[in-house]
C-alpha cells in the first residue's frame, strides 16, 4: 500500500493502494462480526451499519492526530467528512494535513456547499425536495445537522454512534479557503467535480453534488 496516500473519512468506500482512515466505530465492529449479527438482530443497528466496514481501514481520531510522519504524504483525499466536525477540530485537522503533507503535496476537501444549498433554498431547487416536502425539509435534510431516527433510547443512541457525527459545521468557498489559511495553507484552488491535482480522481471521487478545494503546501 502507498502510504503516501491517504484517503480520510473513507466510511466503508475504500481506495485499493491508498490509507484508509475514518474514526467512526463501526471501523471496530467490522473486527467484531458475531456482535454486528447480535446487534442486528436486536435491531439496534440497520442493516448497512451491521455490515460494517472493508478489513484494513485505520482507527484514528485525524482532528487530534493523523498517524503519518511529518512531510511524508503526497495527496490526501477526504471527501463529505469535514463537515462532520465542528469547526476548531476542523482547523485542527487541517492543520494535521499541512504537517504530514510534503512541500508541494495536495489535500483535496469536498464537503457539502453552503452557498449552493441556500441558493437552492430561495429557489425552490434543491434535489432533496419532493411533491411531499417543503424548501426547508429539503434544506434540514441536506444540512444533516442533529438527525435522529425513530426507535427507543437505546436503539437511537446505538445506531447514533456507530454512525458517527451528523453535519456540525458547514462552508461556502469563502468560509474552507479562510479554514485552511489557518491551517497554514497558502496555495488554495477551487475545482469542480473530478477536476484537480490528485490522481485517480476519475475513480475516486463519488459526490458530484458540493464544494471543491484544492489545499497545497507551499514547495520548498
Amino acid at each position: 500500500m502507498d502510504q503516501s496516500r491517504l484517503h480520510i473519512g473513507c466510511g466503508p468506500s475504500v481506495f485499493p493502494g491508498w490509507v484508509n482512515i475514518d474514526k467512526s466505530p463501526s471501523v471496530l465492529l467490522a473486527r467484531l462480526p458475531a456482535l454486528r449479527k447480535l446487534l442486528f438482530r436486536l435491531h439496534l443497528l440497520t442493516a448497512e451499519q451491521a455490515r460494517g466496514f472493508p478489513k484494513g481501514v485505520v482507527f484514528a481520531d485525524v482532528s487530534k492526530r493523523i498517524p503519518a510522519e511529518s512531510a511524508s504524504v503526497d495527496f490526501i483525499y477526504c471527501s463529505h467528512m469535514i463537515e462532520h466536525l465542528s469547526r476548531w477540530q476542523a482547523l485542527a485537522f487541517v492543520s494535521e494535513c499541512h504537517r504530514v503533507l510534503r512541500p508541494g503535496g495536495w489535500l483535496r476537501l469536498a464537503t457539502p456547499d453552503l452557498g449552493l444549498m441556500v441558493r437552492d433554498y430561495i429557489d425552490g431547487t434543491s434535489p432533496f425536495t419532493d411533491d411531499d416536502s417543503t424548501a426547508s425539509d429539503a434544506f434540514c435534510a441536506e444540512y444533516g445537522a442533529y438527525a435522529d431516527a425513530p426507535g427507543n433510547q437505546g436503539r437511537r443512541m446505538l445506531r447514533k454512534l456507530a454512525g458517527g457525527d451528523n453535519h456540525q459545521w458547514l462552508y461556502d468557498g469563502e468560509g474552507l479557503e479562510s479554514l485552511l489559511r489557518e491551517g497554514g495553507f497558502e496555495i488554495l484552488e477551487r475545482r469542480q467535480f473530478r477536476e484537480g491535482s490528485l490522481p485517480e480522481l476519475e475513480q475516486i471521487e463519488k459526490r458530484e453534488r458540493g464544494l471543491f478545494i484544492e489545499a497545497r503546501r507551499a514547495p520548498v
